[in-house]
C-alpha cells in the first residue's frame, strides 16, 4: 500500500508550499507549529495571508506571545495496484483501520457557535441535531467552552460506489468508543446494539451519501 499526503486550505492545494519551506504537514505536531514560528518574516505574512496559519497570542507568565498555528486540512490517500486474472469471478475483501481527523477542541455549543460560517456545513454533514447539543451543553455546565475534543472519520460509500447493482445485504455498526463521548452521522433506522454501538442494516441498498462521522471526546480534568 502506497501513502499520498497532501495539504489543502478552501479547496486549493498547499502541500508544495510547506514542504518547499520544512513544514511537516501533520498540524498536530509540535514541530508543525515551531517551523511555521522559525519561517521568514515574508513566509509568515504570506502563510496568513493564504489561510495557512493563524496568528495566536497569549500570555503564560513570561508575557505576550505570539506564535502561528497551523490552519490546512491533511488529506490522505491510500491506494495499491491489484491484478485481476481474466475470466473468473473474485470476492474481495477489505479490511483496515481508517484514518481519523482530530481537533483538540470544539466549537459545537460554544457561545454563538450557530453564527459561525462552518457551521451549517458542518451541521448538515454530520446530521447533528437537538439531541447532540443538549448533550454538549449538559457537559459544558458553566464553562465557557464546550470540554470536548473532535473525532472524525470520513468513509466513502456513494462516490466509489462503483458496483453495478444495489448492496445486497448491508450492515454498518458504528462504535463511539465509550459511553461518555458523543456521536452524530447520517443514517436512518440507527438501532443500538450496545453501550457505545449503533447499527444500520439495509436490503438491496443504494448509498445516497458517503459517511462523515463526528465523535466528541471528553478533555481529562487537569490534576
Amino acid at each position: 500500500m502506497e501513502v499520498e499526503q497532501k495539504a489543502f486550505v478552501n479547496g486549493v492545494d498547499r502541500t508544495a508550499w510547506l514542504t518547499q519551506r520544512g513544514v511537516p504537514l501533520a498540524v498536530y505536531l509540535e514541530a508543525s507549529g515551531a517551523r511555521l514560528d522559525a519561517l521568514s518574516k515574508a513566509d509568515r505574512t504570506e502563510a496568513v495571508a493564504l489561510g495557512l496559519a493563524e496568528v495566536d497570542e497569549y500570555d503564560i507568565g513570561k508575557g505576550m506571545e505570539t506564535h502561528l498555528m497551523p490552519a490546512w486540512t491533511v488529506k490522505t490517500i491510500f491506494h495499491w495496484q491489484q491484478t485481476f486474472p481474466a475470466g473468473r469471478e473474485l470476492a474481495v475483501e477489505h479490511s483496515y483501520t481508517p484514518a481519523a481527523g482530530h481537533s483538540a477542541g470544539t466549537l459545537i455549543g460554544a457561545p454563538g457557535f450557530t453564527g459561525y460560517p462552518e457551521w451549517p456545513e458542518t451541521r448538515d454533514r454530520y446530521c447533528i441535531d437537538t439531541a447532540f447539543l443538549a448533550g454538549a451543553k449538559k457537559a459544558q455546565g458553566r464553562l465557557e467552552y464546550p470540554p470536548f475534543m473532535e473525532s472524525r472519520v470520513a468513509y466513502v460509500l456513494k462516490t466509489g460506489g462503483n458496483w453495478a447493482k444495489p448492496i445486497g445485504d448491508f450492515r454498518m455498526v458504528i462504535d463511539k468508543g465509550a459511553p461518555e463521548n458523543l456521536v452524530s452521522f447520517c443514517a436512518s433506522d440507527v438501532k443500538k446494539i450496545g453501550p457505545t454501538r449503533f447499527e444500520v442494516r439495509k436490503t438491496n441498498w443504494t448509498p445516497p451519501r458517503d459517511l462523515d462521522v463526528l465523535i466528541l471526546v471528553p478533555i481529562p480534568a487537569a490534576e
